[in-house]
């Protein structure tokens, strides 16, 4: 999990104690997960992403794959390459 994109969402609120509450855990758990390292369970994970508005890939660093279509310069065929 990339609890800097965590970290950087909590850091934003002014009420942390609330966002916590609102999330359906604690200010020490939310703080245990992002500068202690603490695991984080997959339905508390899921939470999070909802009351921030993200996908839960976000925590995750999933990247949608761009993809591209060219023609094969052998056989003219159309192919479609995924960029990375």
């Amino acid at each position: 999990m990339n609890t800097t994109k965590l970290k950087d969402l909590f850091e934003k609120s002014s009420d942390k104690y609330a966002d916590a509450k609102a999330i359906g855990t604690t200010y020490q758990s939310m703080y245990n997960i992002i500068y202690k390292g603490s695991i984080c369970k997959v339905d508390l994970i899921e939470r999070i992403a909802k009351f921030y508005g993200v996908p839960v890939g976000y925590f995750f660093d999933e990247e949608k794959e761009e993809s591209k279509t060219t023609t094969c310069p052998y056989c003219g065929h159309s192919l479609k390459i995924n960029i990375e």
